[in-house]
């Protein structure tokens, strides 16, 4: 049975699971030229049965460049260098989560605490080529 869209999706991180969904928004502006200019991909996660949740935004600009439905998939982001990532797998939401908990997220805070993905980029794109999270075979 297909997943919808919207659904969260499940991720285990030793005894602890967490809730997670990849989305696409715009900024609310009505003239879609300039809408379109404001394009982000976001990675929403939350520990189960935890009130906090952690938004990481990628933003369109300056060579970066998100999914907008004709160059790039649903769910990729493109760092200004050409490498890349793909919000959907998720090997690179633990690592994603792995960068987020090191820069100082707490997931049993009650807060929603919002990340620029960016500054998580290098850190979780090297966690993802590293081999731990995607084995590569012998």
């Amino acid at each position: 049975m297909p997943r919808h869209r919207n659904d969260s999706r499940w991720l285990g991180v030793g005894a602890d699971r967490y809730r997670w969904h990849v989305g696409h928004s715009h900024d609310n502006i009505e003239d879609p030229v300039e809408r379109d200019k404001t394009c982000h991909e976001f990675l929403m996660i939350r520990r189960d049965r935890s009130p906090g949740r952690l938004f990481v935004e990628f933003h369109v600009g300056n060579g970066f460049l998100v999914a907008e439905g004709w160059l790039l998939h649903s769910g990729q982001v493109r760092h200004a260098d050409g490498r890349g990532l793909n919000l959907n797998q998720p090997g690179v939401v633990r690592a994603l989560l792995d960068a987020a908990v090191a820069d100082g997220w707490d997931p049993l805070a009650n807060a929603t605490t919002e990340l620029d993905g960016w500054a998580l980029f290098d850190t979780a794109f090297a966690t993802t080529t590293s081999g731990r999270y995607f084995p590569r075979p012998e």
